[in-house]
């Protein structure tokens, strides 16, 4: 190949490195963060699940369950050990408040007293009768 041909080569090849790299987004994460981001079924309703874990413990998490559907009536979260001593027995439920905005949205708050492998335990009542989620915290 004659050297013109090659260096006219080259420049494009550099030219669009540079393009693709200008064009390039940063991308963004949660890398780091404390925040548990669940996604699953309870029985057979769809919830997308949020924890947002206390800086220190003890202290109050928040969660925000959204459902898929409008099938939810009541929603009610507590909080157990993973495993182990104290995970069969969790206390009284806490009534999660549906969202006068969204009728999907629902938020509660949870006492976390304790460092350790943890679950925030969901249960659903809705028109397809009652269900439960297990949301792993760490």
């Amino acid at each position: 190949m004659p050297v013109a041909t090659l260096n006219a080569r080259h420049t494009f090849v550099a030219i669009l490195a540079v393009v693709i790299l200008l064009c390039a987004a940063p991308a963004n994460a949660h890398v780091g963060s404390p925040n548990v981001f669940y996604e699953g079924d309870a029985g057979p309703y769809h919830l997308f699940v949020t924890v947002n874990v206390p800086a220190v413990i003890p202290g109050v998490a928040d969660v925000q369950i959204r459902a898929d559907s409008n099938d939810i009536r009541q929603v009610t979260t507590a909080v157990t050990r993973l495993a182990g001593a104290g995970s069969q027995y969790a206390p009284v439920p806490d009534v999660a408040q549906r969202s006068p905005i969204d009728p999907h949205l629902f938020t509660s708050s949870l006492w976390l007293m304790e460092y350790g492998s943890m679950r925030v335990l969901i249960n659903v009542a809705g028109v397809h009768g009652a269900a439960q989620m297990s949301v792993p915290v760490p």
